[in-house]
């Protein structure tokens, strides 16, 4: 624990949450353990394994939350803050008002949020270097887990969790035994490991987790990689302008595409059957949803949950507006500090980091178009946790060793050590 730079009461806390929030689902894939309804080879998830991810954050806030007293921050910091709390707030006031109907949802909203705020406020701060080797564990991880997923299912046909027998609806979500979630955390590894690697190691990291992209046979994520391969090469090219080579590869892309496009349209024609259900039920809900909120408070939002697959969709129909702006500043403002601090990076580890954190951000943000991250565990917890670091400027590139102040009866003695002439050689750099 001491390579994570924990030392102290709220480092040990934040390590703890965010540890314990990155692996806490890994029992869904081994117990076979999801929902039911689109889980076929599943079983319910009880309530005693759902619950105590909840009672174990709440804890670590509860320990964590005499220390926020002792942090000062600017007004632009304490602002957000208070906005942060105020968007956790009318989620609970809607749960206890709330007419009927599932009245988790509003509580995810607002726990999740709050408790990332409260354990990234209590802490002083943590290298870049501890961050480095956390995303270190999660690539590990989810490359081991996804390569266990995939050697069970080919040799002994053992289906993950949203995977149907007979069909080509087999999503494998690594860890995480979801896709939707693991696919956030793909891009935040493949931002992170296209600055900390390079050469062939570069090559073969980045390979590997676009395929676990693929492999989670989510629309969205593929979607999202699809645009961010045409801003790559889009960008490459303005940078470095070689129409001969972008003509040799459009070339070559255009001859193995001509061979490969029977089967190929024989295969994502399967894909798409068997996703039908899933875009017509998007489709039907943007479509229906603004007719229906037509007749609604535009205030206070409906007064049941109603779940919605797109949250920028739900979240105004069932928070009303003045919710949804705000949830839109306090979310446009973590992104852009996560982008600003991407852009001040200089050295190669804090530019891999903020990249993963910036293509974790941008990819949770425009992924609520067609799915409710803010209501899925852990990524819900994980954006904000990271965008709070960066916003509150808790991420250090120094050692901390070297920034803790020294008591007073140590200032004086290593000041007497510095006057002794026989030391002035050799002074000992204890500040």
């Amino acid at each position: 624990m001491t390579s994570l730079s924990v030392r102290k009461v709220p480092e040990r806390c934040l390590w703890g949450a965010l540890l314990l929030c990155t692996v806490y689902e890994s029992y869904r894939y081994p117990l076979k353990l999801s929902f039911s309804g689109t889980s076929p080879t599943y079983s319910d998830t009880p309530l005693a394994i759902q619950i105590p991810k909840f009672i174990i954050t709440l804890i670590i806030c509860l320990i964590a939350i005499p220390y926020i007293s002792r942090r000062s921050f600017t007004f632009r910091k304490w602002a957000l803050a208070v906005l942060v709390v105020c968007m956790s707030g009318y989620p609970v006031f809607k749960a206890v008002m709330a007419e009927s109907g599932d009245k988790s949802p509003y509580l995810v909203a607002a726990f999740w949020p709050l408790a990332a705020l409260i354990v990234v406020l209590s802490t002083n701060a943590i290298t870049i270097t501890a961050l480095d080797r956390y995303f270190r564990f999660v690539l590990i991880y989810a490359l081991v887990s996804t390569a266990i997923e995939v050697f069970l299912f080919v040799a002994t046909g053992r289906l993950p969790a949203l995977a149907y027998t007979d069909s080509f609806s087999v999503r494998f979500g690594g860890f995480l035994d979801d896709p939707n979630a693991f696919s956030v955390l793909l891009y935040m590894l493949m931002g992170w490991a296209y600055y900390r690697y390079s050469g062939f190691k570069r090559f073969l990291i980045e390979a590997a987790l676009v395929l676990c992209v693929l492999l989670t046979q989510s629309l969205t994520a593929i979607g999202f990689l699809a645009i961010l391969t045409l801003v790559f090469i889009g960008n490459h090219f303005i940078r470095r302008p070689r129409p001969l080579l972008a003509l040799g590869i459009g070339a070559i892309l255009t001859a193995i595409l001509s061979y490969v496009w029977s089967p190929l349209t024989e295969v994502i024609s399967g894909v798409l059957e068997t996703k039908s259900g899933s875009v017509d039920s998007h489709l039907a809900q943007v479509t229906g949803g603004q007719q229906a909120s037509m007749n609604l408070g535009w205030l206070l939002g409906l007064p049941s949950y109603t779940p919605y697959e797109s949250w920028w969709m739900g979240s105004v129909v069932n928070f009303g507006i003045p919710w949804y702006l705000l949830n839109l500043v306090v979310v446009a403002t973590l992104v852009l500090s996560v982008f600003w601090a991407f852009r001040r990076a200089r050295n190669t580890q804090h530019k891999a980091v903020m990249s993963g954190l910036l293509l974790l951000s941008c990819y949770f943000v425009i992924g609520e178009l067609n799915l409710p991250f803010s209501e899925i565990f852990p990524v819900n917890f994980l954006f904000f946790f990271f965008s709070y670091l960066v916003f509150f400027e808790k991420i250090k590139e120094d050692d901390l060793r070297l920034r803790e102040t020294p008591l007073p009866w140590d200032a004086t003695l290593a000041e007497s050590f510095r006057t002794r002439p026989e030391n002035s050689m050799h002074r000992p750099v204890l500040d």
